[in-house]
């Protein structure tokens, strides 16, 4: 190979690589980043405090114990009115949960929404790190958009030790799943679609 055809691969090799819209394995590996960045830290515990559980949703008595034992959560007992009959009125004992000074340290206040739209805040941590992209498929056109279907590997770490305690991962699988990826980097697969500025990430799940 003479030296003007040796210049010109390197010069197209080094334009793929600077390319954004070029599918390898760098430019899906920024992609998929850049929406681990968005979704990290993560709130693995959403709840306004003071609190009171009246029905017992998605196993929270459960979550709040294991944070309770953590200590970052406390409990107390009071009173409040059930039911009024004239000048006769009933009370109940109910198990009211507050932050504790460790737990206040962790706690994101209006870390997000609820379904009213009302601020919630939360547990939230964690820095998520793509470690290694084992392959995509190549791109290809589906419903008017070029996509390629990537399957990487991922660790979460920057998170707590009191987040460790088993109570805990019992109760919460997503942190679980999250804390087993600093032993094996969890797999991952994740939709990309070109757009005009490079690939984005546009659906993600665990394989």
């Amino acid at each position: 190979m003479n030296r003007t055809l040796i210049v010109t691969a390197l010069a197209l090799a080094v334009a793929g690589c600077s390319d954004p819209k070029a599918a390898n394995n760098a430019n899906f590996e920024k992609a998929i980043q850049a929406q681990l960045d968005q979704s990290y830290p993560k709130c693995y515990v959403t709840q306004n405090f003071p609190a009171v559980i009246e029905f017992d949703v998605g196993g929270q008595r459960r979550i709040l114990a294991a944070l309770v034992k953590a200590g970052l959560v406390a409990t107390t007992e009071k009173e409040v009115n059930a039911a009024s009959f004239g000048n006769l009125k009933l009370s109940r004992t109910v198990t009211e949960y507050t932050l504790t000074d460790a737990g206040r340290k962790h706690y994101t206040a209006d870390a997000t929404k609820n379904l009213r739209g009302d601020p919630l805040g939360g547990f939230c941590f964690g820095k998520a790190e793509v470690t290694r992209i084992d392959e995509f498929i190549e791109p290809a056109d589906m419903m008017g958009a070029r996509v390629s279907r990537v399957h990487y590997r991922y660790q979460v770490e920057q998170i707590p030790a009191w987040a460790k305690a088993d109570d805990l991962l019992d109760a919460l699988p997503a942190l679980k799943n999250d804390v087993a990826t600093q032993r094996e980097p969890g797999q991952a697969h994740a939709v990309l679609v070109l757009t005009s500025n490079g690939w984005r990430h546009e659906v993600s799940a665990r394989r």
